[in-house]
């Protein structure tokens, strides 16, 4: 088990995920994966902070008839918005929530930086590599009393 993607959103959007309104996050494209993964969530600005921990199931690949169908089980957005959002897309996918841990101390923009020199946030996501993983989630665990701790692989 790792953090294996930063991931940004939206202020509304993470909003949605928060009150369990948006039950899958859609994307137009999204590394294959085959099991359920952990992402760091960074909301982009305003806000420009890392704000959560997001476990997801494995992305679900489809068409827009089946991400219709996925949008059915959440009330954040309508058919249109969806369609409207895959427009022109040749791909196709929902990332279903399994469960979000909000940051008690978000991480800002500016903080990042300082521990990940020249960090730049993702424009949609990212894959985290070892360096910028340990970095990030060691400050995680020294910052944030949440009760659950980040678990990341030691660079030896």
């Amino acid at each position: 088990m790792q953090i294996e993607f930063m991931i940004s959103l939206k202020e509304q959007y993470m909003n949605a995920i928060e009150n369990k309104t948006k039950l899958h996050e859609f994307r137009r494209r999204f590394s294959k994966v085959n099991h359920n993964f952990y992402s760091l969530i960074y909301v982009s600005s305003p806000i420009s902070k890392v704000t959560a921990i997001v476990k997801f199931y494995p992305p679900i690949e489809g068409d827009i008839d089946d991400m219709l169908v996925l949008r059915q089980t959440h009330s954040f957005s309508n058919n249109q918005e969806v369609r409207d959002y895959f427009k022109d897309s040749k791909t196709y996918h929902a990332l279903p929530i399994k469960q979000i841990q909000l940051l008690n101390n978000p991480i800002p923009l500016k903080k990042l930086r300082e521990l990940v020199p020249n960090f730049a946030p993702p424009q949609s996501y990212f894959r985290i590599d070892n360096d910028k993983y340990s970095v990030i989630v060691d400050h995680v665990n020294k910052t944030d009393n949440t009760k659950t701790r980040l678990p990341h692989q030691s660079l030896s």
